[in-house]
């Protein structure tokens, strides 16, 4: 990009093709109500919002079939047209689509060349060849020759104001009104017959700019012709624009031409257009000049900034401080002299006019009004049109480097020197003026007097100083350390100092205390040279970046500790400066009478007046929108899919203001719990959105902090995976709460059967007890009592036969006999009830003991394995694992018509098992593994095995024998034996 100045007062910006120009080429330009400006090119149809160019041509848009983009046209409803050498295409405002109109449907076929739209609302299409078409009401009509057109070759279209319409082409001049033509040529006084161009003034004059005649002007039926005599050099015009504040501007082959006041003025190659044959002229609603050439496109507008170089009578472009006098003339020094700008006159002057120096660092006046100058070589006052040197009392030589002259209200005049303190006039000479040692060592760089009239004096390393009636008071900053390089002073309305710095930023003394502001904050630099203020609330301030400014109220706030950061405006080279760089002597800015502002730069002069803010604000857009990197429509809402995850907007501001220094912010409401600051970028990316609806929301403001009054935005539907829709919840949770009704079901049914069971076992178990004590009661009733029966009766019988010796004897020997008998029955009975042999010597040898017993008094073949186990199971444990083995031992004799039995039992550290196999006829297990059903014995052996919390096993099978395996874990702790 690049910036000439154009005709004097404008600024010009260029964008060519490697500036995203699809063709270098221009061949024509409008603007749609939206803010877009279309370009047509060699190359197709561009987009362009000042900043990116979106390119449409036959690559992307089928409709365009050619390239070449020869005419365009924006209506009210925004919809563009486009003549091509295929036809005519339009593009609907709608929803962004293009249509091509054929010859089928009456559309011209031969090339459209030009268009133009009539009061009515008519589209006219000037072809090359085939007349001119009128596209009213959907549908086409033809003029040609036949209806009394000059030629079928129709360059150029312009309306009348009343409803007709002319036509240029290569013989003359047509214009239709009421269906009729009225044909003008040279023999009426046109100056060429192949009209070019055409435009209609407000004033209802036809400009007609011709091939090789040069321009005429048709008003009351008369033409009127211009060329070299009026500063028209160049007799091809190739477009025309009427502007809307009433000059002429003129496309010519050589450059553009600009006609005010009868005459012209031109702008060439040589001064910076960017090329060499102009092809197209536009005015945008933003009143921006538009020009297409063969070499790009040009913009050209009125600047904010106007310059004063060496061209308006500078001395030197490298101007350093800057003032104006109570009378309003305006003061540049520079590096190679002084100029005075006084009622449009420049005037300069140097050492030839008594200047001690033609380097000026600074300007003041006196309370007399007299103008003095600070030079590299001492002090100068301007009296009668020169300028007198002051000498100092040293040695009455001229003081060196005067960084600082400052003229009070009491009539002082104060001259700061490099390293030499501060001097202050006194009669014709320069004394001494004392001040504290600090600042005598010192470049005193600024001298300032408030409305109070306290003198405030600013040091290169001293740091800040007031005078108050001789006394002298310092400030410091927060941290101890002198404010240093002080470079300007202001006082605001509420009597608060402001401070600029050369690398400490901007500070603020307010009640006695200092603050600060830097780049750290916001500020755009830490330097500032001046301060000051516009009627809009801002402090402009200059550095050697650029000119910035930063809202006030801002500033308080943040000194106040009320906000964060303060925001900073910065404006350079393209908005008009002819270089970003000020300089900083004293004043390094000044704010003139009528609100203006002027800054000395490397350049030249910037003057500025500041923005009004009568601008219209930003319309914010939303271009495009990618998921997965794939383009989407988006008409009212874009909708992501499950296996989508990535969502991309991209969005603009449409504000010709300073387009590039637009700022955004937008927000993903349902996401974002606030605003999100985008700066300058212009697309936003998501991922991985959860399920959901979402709304995106966009703002921007026109780089100058003028908001978009509306938002844009855009509904987000995120479609959940199936396992997360509605119906997909419903079957799940329907499943859900069958598999939890089945579940319970099938719970219930299982507490019922266990609850089944234990009664069962609960039945079985007083059953088992009721035989129990039936067969304890007949065991004691037929065998011991019977036994203690007959004891009795021998008794007897010996009592009564106590003579007969051998009959007692026989006596007592049955008694003893049956006393044998009914120990040994008695013993029975308790070792069935409780065997003896576990407490006297534990588990094991109990077990073996049951065995050996089993093996020695049946047909039953017992193996034994059996490993120490005593110790490792409390006693109620040992009994339950006893009564185990007894009752398996008992349903082999029982049921397994077994000749076999093995019984093993081995230990490992942590659990014992035991497993007790036959030969036997086996049988189908009628049990589950925890012995839910089947016969008591098993039941009560499942119970003894669940309540040890041990597991068991039964393998059998008809014909093949049983194998019981029980596993139990260790429950006590190894006793000694």
């Amino acid at each position: 990009m690049e910036t000439q100045r154009v005709f004097g007062r404008y600024q010009q910006q260029v964008w060519r093709d490697e500036d995203g120009l699809p063709q270098g080429t221009v061949m024509c330009i409008a603007q749609t109500p939206d803010g877009y400006l279309w370009i047509g090119t060699l190359g197709g149809l561009t987009r362009f919002d000042g900043v990116r160019f979106s390119v449409f041509d036959s690559n992307n848009t089928p409709e365009i079939t050619s390239d070449l983009i020869t005419a365009l046209l924006a209506d009210p409803a925004g919809n563009l047209w486009m003549a091509t050498p295929t036809g005519l295409v339009r593009r609907a405002a709608a929803d962004g689509r293009f249509t091509r109109y054929t010859a089928a449907q009456g559309a011209p076929k031969d090339q459209a060349l030009c268009l133009w739209r009539d009061e009515s609302g008519a589209l006219w299409i000037g072809t090359d060849g085939g007349g001119l078409y009128r596209y009213r009401e959907g549908r086409f009509s033809v003029f040609t020759i036949k209806e009394g057109l000059p030629s079928n070759q129709v360059f150029a279209l312009a309306g009348d104001g009343s409803g007709g319409i002319w036509a240029g082409t290569d013989k003359g001049l047509g214009h239709l009104q009421n269906e009729r033509f009225t044909c003008y040529t040279t023999a009426d006084g046109l100056a060429h017959d192949v009209v070019r161009a055409l435009c209609r003034d407000a004033h209802g004059a036809l400009w007609i700019g011709t091939q090789s005649g040069g321009l005429s002007r048709f008003y009351d039926n008369n033409f009127r012709n211009y060329g070299a005599a009026a500063g028209l050099k160049e007799g091809a015009i190739s477009t025309l624009l009427a502007a809307s504040d009433g000059t002429l501007w003129v496309g010519a082959s050589s450059g553009v031409y600009r006609m005010n006041e009868e005459r012209f003025e031109s702008f060439i190659t040589a001064e910076g257009l960017p090329g060499g044959r102009l092809t197209s002229l536009y005015q945008s609603a933003q009143g921006d000049f538009w020009i297409g050439t063969d070499g790009g496109l040009s913009r050209v507008r009125e600047s904010r900034f106007r310059t004063y170089t060496t061209k308006d009578g500078l001395a030197n472009d490298n101007v350093q401080a800057i003032y104006q006098d109570r009378e309003g003339s305006l003061w540049a020094g520079s590096i190679n002299g002084l100029t005075r700008f006084k009622d449009g006159v420049a005037t300069v002057f140097t050492t030839g006019d008594g200047l001690s120096s033609n380097e000026i660092i600074s300007i003041s006046e006196d309370s007399a009004g007299q103008l003095w100058v600070g030079t590299r070589n001492g002090v100068n006052c301007l009296t009668n049109g020169r300028f007198t040197t002051y000498l100092t009392p040293r040695k009455e030589r001229p003081i060196d480097f005067v960084v600082s002259v400052y003229g009070d209200r009491d009539g002082n005049l104060f001259a700061s020197t490099n390293g030499a303190g501060v001097s202050v006039l006194r009669g014709n000479q320069f004394v001494e003026f004392p001040v504290p040692e600090a600042l005598a060592r010192d470049d005193v760089l600024a001298i300032y007097e408030d409305r109070a009239g306290n003198l405030w004096f600013g040091g290169r390393l001293g740091g800040l100083w007031r005078l108050t009636n001789s006394h002298w008071q310092t400030w410091t900053t927060k941290g101890g350390a002198p404010l240093t390089h002080i470079r300007a002073f202001y006082e605001d309305a509420a009597g608060d100092l402001w401070i600029g710095t050369h690398g400490g930023g901007l500070s603020r003394w307010k009640d006695g205390k200092l603050k600060s502001v830097t780049a750290r904050d916001g500020l755009f630099d830490n330097i500032v040279f001046q301060i000051l203020p516009d009627d809009a609330g801002n402090l402009w301030m200059d550095c050697n970046r650029g000119i910035f400014r930063v809202r006030q109220e801002e500033l308080e706030n943040f000194l106040d500790g009320q906000a964060s950061t303060v925001t900073s405006y910065v404006y350079g080279v393209e908005d008009g400066m002819p270089s970003r760089e000020c300089n900083g002597a004293n004043p390094a800015g000044w704010r003139t009478r009528d609100g203006h502002l002027f800054f000395p730069t490397t350049r030249g002069v910037v003057e500025l007046q500041p923005p009004s803010h009568l601008l219209q604000p930003p319309h914010v857009v939303i271009e495009q929108i990618k998921v997965d990197r794939t383009t989407t429509p988006f008409p009212q809402a874009v909708r992501i899919q499950p296996r989508q995850q990535e969502l991309e907007v991209q969005y603009t501001a449409l504000s010709w203001n300073r387009p590039k220094q637009s700022i955004f912010k937008y927000q993903l409401v349902g996401l974002d719990r606030s605003w999100i600051d985008a700066g300058t970028r212009r697309t936003a990316y998501y991922s991985h959105l959860p399920p959901g609806g979402y709304k995106f929301q966009l703002r921007a403001d026109d780089g100058d902090g003028l908001w978009s009054a509306n938002e844009a935005s855009l509904l987000v539907l995120v479609s959940p995976p199936f396992w997360l829709t509605w119906w997909f919840a419903s079957l799940a949770a329907a499943f859900i709460a069958a598999a939890v009704f089945g579940a319970f079901n099938l719970r219930l049914q299982r507490v019922k059967r266990r609850h089944a069971a234990q009664e069962n076992f609960s039945r079985r178990l007083i059953d088992a007890h009721e035989s129990e004590r039936r067969r304890i009661a007949a065991e004691l009733h037929d065998g011991l009592g019977q036994s203690l029966a007959m004891i009795k009766n021998s008794a007897v019988f010996g009592a009564r036969n106590a003579s007969d010796l051998t009959a007692t004897q026989s006596q007592l020997d049955q008694i003893t006999q049956q006393s044998t008998h009914a120990i040994s029955e008695v013993r029975e009975i308790a070792y069935n009830l409780r065997p003896y042999l576990l407490d006297r010597f534990g588990l094991t040898k109990a077990i073996n003991a049951l065995l050996n017993k089993i093996a020695a008094t049946g047909p039953l073949l017992v193996r034994t394995k059996i490993d120490n186990v005593d110790g490792r199971f409390p006693s109620e444990a040992e009994m339950s694992i006893y009564r185990i083995v007894q009752e398996s031992i008992n349903n082999v004799l029982k049921h397994a018509d077994a000749t076999e039995v093995e019984v093993t039992m081995t230990t490992t550290e942590s659990s014992v098992q035991l497993e007790i196999r036959d030969n036997g006829n086996g049988f189908e297990p009628a049990t589950s593994e925890n012995g839910e059903r089947g016969g008591f014995g098993l039941l009560g052996m499942a119970e003894r095995v669940r309540l040890l919390g041990g597991t068991w096993t039964i393998r059998s099978s008809p014909g093949a024998g049983t194998t019981v395996a029980i596993a139990l874990p260790v429950l006590g702790v190894r006793r000694n034996a």
